[in-house]
């Protein structure tokens, strides 16, 4: 059972009584039988259910434009055959996601709920992201997934054991290393619900069935296709689910052989170096760090954009030996349906441990004044800032009662803020402008 494995994200000690931490007080829920393991898993949930609500505003934002697209097409022809099959494929797509992300139903919201959500989601990335990734996955990418394998074969990595996938997205790796390598168990984490259940379904031997909208279709029937993702056999048993952060990992210390890292070392806001000792103490002595993927690091600390040769410092300085690596350039994201796709020179290594290193803390970027809604917000520069321009912003809305015109409104922020006619005209124009009015 991977409840041996299993530890509260906060304070490492083991979980009782269905996911119960005693010392932090806290019940991790279940969102499709997968449990929650965060470190505030009430405030992630509501996060998440904002995305929701966010991603389904965005898509409807598509139907509108679709639907006042179909009216200007002409009644026949390739235009009107496209867009008719958009507005049916993404009407369709919100009731299929609705059905998978049943649990995380947003409910009702307020009108001022449903404005703050409009148009855009609370966080940095959409719910429903890495869309394309999902589809190479399990329909159309066989021969991506099969040169990442190819790679860490030739990494010789053991086999069996207790296996952790870090970052496991869409699932297909974690499904892949799990039939060839047989662990015993294995255990993948992605903080994406989405992920996790669309993952746990088809891994489970479910068949997912979803739109796809290629990115620059080939042709007129590419510009969304109808898939039915579905694995090849379900996954062997010992093959579980979970939702969790991978700065702050619900495991014991010492619980894993294996520790899989793909395409994720270079996106984590938390230094590469503290990761590096966060994978060490998951693994038990002589354990084996398997990592694949990009090293396109884009920090905004320019200390923390490494090098190849960096990384491997680090990797070393973290008490593990570099035992092999590969550096092949592979397809990503070949999709035949679309005009785009890239190649990658992708890093992958075994990297063995040899010397104990303890959990780093639990990573969070956000402020403390975020995460602590007692403690004051400092004042900062940028606040003010965003006070005036809002305030402008707010007066100009004000002035649009049906008979001001963009110049009336220009006049009357000029006086009020001191600007030139120029000035104020360029503010009204860009503001209006921005607001992707017709």
């Amino acid at each position: 059972m991977i409840t041996t494995l299993l530890a509260c994200p906060l304070c490492q000690n083991a979980l009782a009584n269905e996911g119960r931490c005693e010392p932090c007080k806290l019940v991790f829920p279940h969102l499709s039988g997968i449990p929650v393991l965060v470190p505030n898993p009430s405030a992630t949930l509501g996060a998440w259910r904002m995305r929701f609500a966010g991603w389904k505003s965005q898509l409807n934002e598509k139907r509108v434009s679709v639907a006042a697209a179909l009216k200007e097409a002409p009644p026949s022809g390739h235009s009107a055959n496209r867009l008719k099959k958009l507005a049916n494929a993404l009407g369709e797509q919100e009731r299929l996601v609705e059905n998978l992300l049943q649990p995380l139903q947003p409910g009702a919201a307020s009108p001022l709920l449903q404005a703050l959500t409009q148009g855009r989601v609370p966080f940095d990335f959409s719910l429903v992201n890495y869309e394309t990734n999902l589809f190479r996955d399990w329909v159309w990418g066989e021969e991506e997934n099969q040169a990442s394998i190819d790679t860490l074969r030739s990494l010789e990595p053991k086999g069996g054991g207790e296996l952790l996938v870090l970052g496991s997205g869409w699932g297909k790796l974690a499904y892949d290393f799990h039939e060839e390598w047989q662990p015993n168990h294995t255990v993948a984490v992605d903080l994406n619900p989405f992920c996790a259940i669309v993952a746990k379904d088809i891994c489970s031997g479910k068949t997912v069935r979803l739109h796809e909208f290629p990115e620059a279709p080939v042709d007129l029937g590419s510009s969304c296709l109808f898939r039915e993702l579905k694995a090849p056999k379900p996954a062997r048993d010992g093959l579980r689910f979970v939702v969790g952060d991978v700065s702050a990992p619900p495991f014991r210390s010492g619980a894993f052989d294996t520790v899989l890292t793909p395409w994720i070392v270079d996106v984590m806001k938390e230094g590469f170096a503290a990761f590096a000792e966060r994978v060490n103490a998951l693994l038990r002595p002589g354990g084996q760090w398997i990592e694949f993927g990009s090293l396109a690091f884009k920090r905004a600390n320019p200390l923390w954009n490494h090098s190849l040769e960096e990384a491997r410092e680090i990797v070393e300085a973290s008490g593990f030996e570099l035992v092999k690596e590969a550096q092949p350039s592979i397809a990503y994201l070949k999709n035949p349906a679309s005009r785009y796709s890239r190649t990658e020179t992708v890093w992958s290594f075994k990297a063995v441990k040899k010397q104990e290193r303890k959990m780093p803390p639990p990573f969070n970027p956000t402020a403390s004044w975020l995460q602590n809604p007692s403690e004051p917000i400092p004042k900062r520069p940028e606040f003010q800032a965003s006070l005036l321009t809002h305030s402008l912003y707010g007066e100009m809305l004000f002035l649009i009662n049906g008979k001001n015109s963009v110049q009336n409104l220009a006049e009357a922020l000029g006086t009020r803020y001191g600007l030139t006619p120029d000035q104020a005209l360029e503010a009204v124009t860009h503001f209006l402008g921005s607001q992707k009015l017709p």
